[in-house]
């Protein structure tokens, strides 16, 4: 299996070799019910391509399974450590902290962060991690298949993770919210985002709030 990176203006394009078949998980995760304040607990393991990024066995950032030996995250996760050594992923995960027969734990090879991120704007918040070695591709284990273009205004995405729900929902869970992909200018309203969305990001949600990804890691 060959992967290749491609940087073609602001879009970073992954190509994989040999006609794997992604994306597609066996065990299906909830599609309906889509406003859910706060979202709700996944089916476990519907999203076989979550992963826990661990700083020091710390659960610390989510990130996503891109190629058996690849995982797509955010730049900020790595502001205050970039030593790979000091981390790794966790994949096969449900239980934020609770040990689990399905988790696969491999180590960072080496952390790549958009060289325009930028901390203050949260601009070009993107991340690649190369593991150690390849993950066991499994009906637990999964990857998900890269973007042949960008979402429409109207799309629905899914946000899944570990993070904060303010007494929401389920702690110590894999929790999954849906939201709908935003106009940008209608973002950056002065009574929404003002001008906090650059080109190189996307905006979701509900113009009630309600549902968030700020704090699921």
């Amino acid at each position: 299996m060959k992967l290749r990176l491609v940087f073609l203006e602001k879009y970073a394009v992954i190509e994989i070799g040999n006609s794997v078949k992604c994306g597609h998980p066996v065990i299906r995760p909830i599609e309906s019910n889509f406003r859910v304040v706060g979202g709700r607990e996944a089916i476990p393991h519907s999203w076989p391509w979550m992963v826990s990024l661990r700083l020091h066995e710390t659960h610390t950032c989510g990130g996503t399974i891109i190629h058996p030996q690849w995982v797509l995250t955010a730049g900020h996760c790595f502001e205050r450590n970039r030593v790979p050594s000091d981390w790794s992923v966790a994949a096969g995960k449900h239980l934020k902290t609770k040990s689990e027969s399905s988790v696969q734990v491999l180590q960072f090879e080496k952390i790549i962060v958009h060289s325009g991120y930028n901390y203050i704007t949260s601009d070009n918040d993107i991340a690649l991690v190369k593991v150690n070695s390849s993950f066991t591709i499994n009906s637990l284990v999964d990857f998900i298949c890269p973007p042949t273009k960008p979402p429409t205004v109207g799309d629905t995405c899914f946000v899944t993770g570990w993070g904060f729900t303010e007494d929401t929902c389920c702690a110590d869970v894999l929790k999954q919210a849906a939201l709908p992909i935003m106009n940008n200018s209608l973002c950056n309203r002065q009574d929404f985002l003002y001008n906090q969305v650059t080109e190189n990001m996307l905006c979701a949600g509900y113009l009630e709030g309600g549902h968030d990804a700020c704090e699921v890691n």
